[in-house]
This record gives C-alpha cells, structure tokens and sequence, in this order.
C-alpha cells in the first residue's frame, strides 16, 4: 500500500520510500538460537541506507474511500470496532474537490 499526504491546500502527494531500505540476512547464529528456543525468526531484516524517498505530487482523479487505523471509542480507552468512521474523498487532478462523512 502507497503512503499519501494531502497538504492544507488540498493537493495530494505519494510518498515514495522505495530504495531507501536493505535487505541483509539474519546471522546463522541468532537463526538457530530462534529455532532451538522454537521461536519464529525472519531470516531478514531491513536497514535504512541513507537514500532519501521522493515525494511527488499525485494527479488522481477518482473517489477514495478511507477508514482510521484505530478508533476509540469517546468513553472507554478499547478499541471500538462498530460505528467506525468512514469518509470519502474526490480528487480532481491531484485536487481535493469533495469531503463526505459517510458514517
């Protein structure tokens, strides 16, 4: 899934990180202490590199919908899993034209 930003002016932009991170492997050692202690254990982990992503401004032209990553509930600290907010945003060009809560 692609990482987006829309600035205050209502311009969306893709934020693109691809080629900022290594693949290395896992040592042979730690694979087989995770496997001794019967532990699930990636063989590879990620390394920034020091390159730097891209942000580009993104000229979509159709309706997204989008949904909050956690909602909580405004009485309790759990997450509430009915009732989540929905929205849907209408681009023009890369242009917010249109805001709609949906539920």
């Amino acid at each position: 899934m692609s990482m987006y930003w829309i600035d205050p002016s209502g311009q969306l932009w893709q934020i693109d990180e691809s080629g900022t991170y290594d693949f290395v492997e896992e040592s042979e050692e730690n694979i087989n202490n995770a496997i001794e202690k019967k532990k699930w254990f990636p063989s590879f982990y990620t390394r920034p590199n020091g390159a730097h992503g891209k942000v580009r401004a993104h000229h979509a032209t159709q309706t997204i919908s989008i949904y909050p990553s956690d909602w909580r509930s405004k009485l309790k600290d759990k997450l509430y899993h009915s009732d989540w907010p929905e929205y849907d945003l209408t681009f023009r060009n890369g242009k917010l034209i249109l805001f709609q809560i949906l539920s």
